[in-house]
Order: structure tokens, then sequence, then C-alpha cells
């Protein structure tokens, strides 16, 4: 570790405990992970508890004797004291050992590196080391944080990936040097991020000024080389694995803690609040801060949201109308909620007002409102893919990672009602330059072969073999729907 001083306690098993998991991340053993974290997840939903309670472990531990691939004994090689024997989690990295001799070129790029430090203007994170170092001088600065020259560099590499929880009023440098040491240890070995860390290790440990530090860090390529966003987490804590494995495997799963409810968005979903946030910005003139509401709060003292209206132009039944008003909550779609507490508080409007007004019950239908809700969510990402293309390369990437899933479905029966009737020569130009912005010209190709199947099924897709290539067309497919819906007012 570094880095100077092995970490201790929580952050030692926590880097330890990551490093054997993208140990066993490769082997075949991983899938007994997979089904250990779905069991978890499951009791936590059928016991209604948190997965870090010790009820939920008490139940964990019995349902896991029937759980085969959980049972099997482990190689011994993949026990974590020989797995991780030579790890670097474990094993200090050579402080002592000699550093690069910076160039005229590297301090011409380190000098650049200061410079656009101070400029007051935001510029987007590549997710270089040298683009990190950048927003983590910015940061210090901007914090106000009195610490030694020679620690500066590994503390702005640290504040540039990660940024800090309690924001930047409560950054210190001893925290924040605790901290960054603790990170770097906890980096995967073979990431290029990795070399950079560890040689802003070695200048502190040997004291050299931040100015001579910068100037050998951008002798490596590997400074110039985007860090893989999971590479570079924060991860050198407990209690954070079980949530970030389940929210990888499975995005849009809630994960349920003592402290917090965790939601990992799909493409698609993360690429409309990336769009939010760009909007909320250009209204402020300024980037966000943290705990800054992405939307603007005089929607608060509006008589209604304006998604109400939109949801009772498109049919949904007064019973859920009224459940909207009363939680402020949008109606789920056919998956439902995905946190457990706006499943209940929704439940319990419903029968509230269906108790109070039984005249309705008879109009109230939870499928027909759930496809209503989706339907309108589907199509708002639909308009906003045509004025944000990263919102369409969203929506393309979850396509492709679940063909059969409700992206991909919703888009085969959009593509016949808003597509379907504006079907001709422009519609498909039109189409063709939004695949090539959404995912380059290999989806652009496959938009004549997508329109040609949607001609020839303009009452939906029914037969087998139609659905079979309107799944494979799907991506194209939404790029119709795009072009289609950018013509329509609403």
């Amino acid at each position: 570790m570094c880095r100077g001083e092995s970490p201790k306690g929580e952050a030692s098993f926590a880097n330890a405990r990551d490093a054997w998991l993208d140990v066993l991340r490769e082997n075949r053993q991983w899938p007994a992970v997979a089904e250990l974290l779905e069991r978890m997840l499951a009791l936590s939903k059928r016991l209604d508890v948190p997965i870090d309670t010790p009820q939920l472990f008490l139940e964990l531990s019995a349902d896991l004797s029937t759980a085969e691939r959980c049972m099997e004994a482990l190689p011994l090689g993949l026990h974590p004291a020989e797995a991780l024997a030579e790890h670097r989690s474990i094993v200090d990295i050579n402080l002592r050992e000699r550093l690069p001799e910076p160039t005229r070129g590297s301090h011409r790029a380190a000098d650049a590196v200061r410079t656009l430090a101070a400029i007051e203007i935001e510029l987007p994170h590549d997710l270089t080391p040298a683009d990190a170092l950048r927003i983590g001088l910015r940061t210090l600065t901007a914090a106000n944080v009195t610490a030694a020259d020679h620690e500066l560099v590994l503390l702005a590499l640290f504040l540039g990936y990660t940024g800090y929880a309690g924001g930047t009023a409560d950054i210190t440098a001893a925290l924040a040097r605790e901290r960054a040491q603790n990170w770097v240890a906890g980096l995967p070995e073979r990431a290029p991020v990795t070399a950079v860390a560890d040689l802003a290790c070695r200048a502190m440990a040997q004291r050299l000024g931040s100015a001579e530090t910068l100037a050998r860090l951008m002798t490596l390529p590997q400074v110039h080389v985007p860090a893989e966003p999971a590479h570079v987490s924060w991860r050198s804590e407990v209690g954070i694995a079980a949530v970030r494995e389940a929210l990888a495997l499975w995005p849009g799963t809630c994960v349920r803690t003592s402290e917090h409810e965790h939601i990992a968005l799909g493409e698609q979903a993360a690429a409309l609040v990336e769009f939010q946030r760009k909007l909320r910005e250009a209204q402020l003139q300024r980037p966000l801060h943290l705990n800054d509401p992405l939307f603007d709060p005089s929607i608060l003292d509006l008589p209604e949201p304006p998604w109400l209206a939109l949801l009772e132009e498109a049919g949904l039944s007064v019973t859920s109308l009224h459940a909207s008003r009363t939680t402020g909550l949008t109606p789920p779609g056919p998956a439902g909620f995905t946190k457990t507490s706006h499943q209940r508080a929704w439940r319990a409007a419903i029968d509230d007002f269906l108790h109070a007004h039984p005249e309705h019950e008879k109009d109230y239908d939870p499928e027909h409102d759930a496809g209503v809700a989706e339907t309108l969510a589907f199509t708002l990402g639909m308009k906003t893919a045509a004025i944000d293309p990263s919102v369409g390369a969203g929506t393309i990437a979850e396509i492709r990672r679940d063909p059969d899933g409700p992206a991909a479905a919703m888009t085969l029966r959009t593509a016949v009602t808003t597509a379907g009737p504006l079907l001709d020569a422009s519609l498909v130009a039109a189409a063709k330059e939004h695949a090539r912005a959404f995912d380059g010209h290999g989806l652009a190709r496959d938009i004549e072969p997508a329109a040609a199947l949607l001609s020839g099924h303009r009452e939906g897709f029914t037969d087998p073999n139609a659905t079979r290539q309107g799944r494979r067309l799907a991506p194209a497919l939404f790029c119709l729907t795009v072009a289609a819906a950018a013509r329509t007012p609403r």
C-alpha cells in the first residue's frame, strides 16, 4: 500500500475484499457470488428489512444451505490468503524507487494543468489522470485546504476522481491524505491510472514539491489514458461491496440498507438525468454544486406538476391521478416501483381514495395505468433523444444490453404507432441522421432494412419471425421513432 503507511482496519479489509472479488470475478466461482447477492436481495424484499441487518444474515445463512453453487468448496488458490499473497492491497510498494526525470515537454504539460485549474471555466472531465489533477487542484483551492506542498498532487488526483462526500467545506488535509492513501491501495493492479497514483505516492514520500511531481507524472503515457469509472471510484470502505455488485449485475434494482435505498439507473435513465443536469446548469449559468436540486424548486409552487396534465391527457385513471397528486410520485410502470417505500405510499394512496370513492373502483385498472405511464415516459425519452444524442445513445445501449427487455419491447410497439403512419423517404433520412449521432454509421445502415420491415407490418409485429427481426433491428426502429416524435408537437 502507500504509501508511507499501510491502511489499518476498515480500509485494509475493504481493499482486500475488493481485490479478492476481482479475482473471483475472473473465475467460475463468480456465479455463486451472484446467486448469493440475488438471494440476499430476495430475502430483503420478502422480509422487508435492509440487507445489513442481523435478521437478514441469519435467514441468509439458512437459505444458502439449498444453494449448491454457494456450498461448493473454494480451490485453495482462491482463498484470500493465497489469492492476495502478492497483491498491492497487502504488499507495500517501494516508496524509495527512483522517479523518472522530467523533460521540457513534461514541464510544459504540468504548467498547462496548473493554468487550466486556475481558470474559472467548467470543462467536461475526460477521466484522464491529467484532467483529474486539474479538477483536484481547483477543488483544493476552492476549499482553501492548507496542505504541505509535497502532498498536493496526490490529494488533487484523489479528489479529482472521487470528489469528497462531505463537500468541500469539510475537507481537511489530514483526512484527505488518509483517504487518498487508502484509495490508492485499492486501485486495480493493472489499471493505467494505478501507475500514475503510485508515482504520486512515491513523490510524496520523497517530499518532492508539487511542481516537480507534476512534471514527473507528465512523463508517463498513462497520464493521458481515460480511467474506467469503476476503477477510480471510492471502494476503501465496508458496507458498500454488496450494494455496488448488485447494482452492477441488475441495473434498476433497489438495494436497501439501514441508511439508504440505492438504485442504479439504466442507460436511458442515466442519460436523461444528465440531460436535465445540463438544462439546470444552463438555467443557473453555473455548474451544479453538491446537494443542488436537479429541477427548478419553483416547480413546487405550481398548482400541479406539469407532468400530471400529460398523464391525464394520455388516459390515466382518476384514481392514479389522485395518488400522483397526494404522493408526488409519477405512476409506476409494469415493473412497479423500485423503492419499497414508494410502493407502500402509492398503495396507501390508492386504497384511501377507493375507500372514499368506491364509484371509481370499476374504472381503475392498474395494468392499464402502468402501460400509460410506461408509454408516456418512453415518448418523452424519444423527444429528448431528438434534442440530445446522448439520451438516444443511452437508450440504444439499453436495448442492446437486453434485447428482450422493456426498452426493446416499447420500441417495437411505439415504432408501429408513431413511425408507421409517417413512414416516408424524409423520415428515413432523418432517422439515419439520428442513428449516426447516436451510434455511428453502422447503425445508420440498418435504418432502411428497419423501415422496410415496418412498412410490411404496419399493424404490428404479430408473427414470430417479424418479432425476431424487429428485436434485431430495434436500435434502428428506435431511430425511426425518434425522427417521427420530432415531427409531432407533443
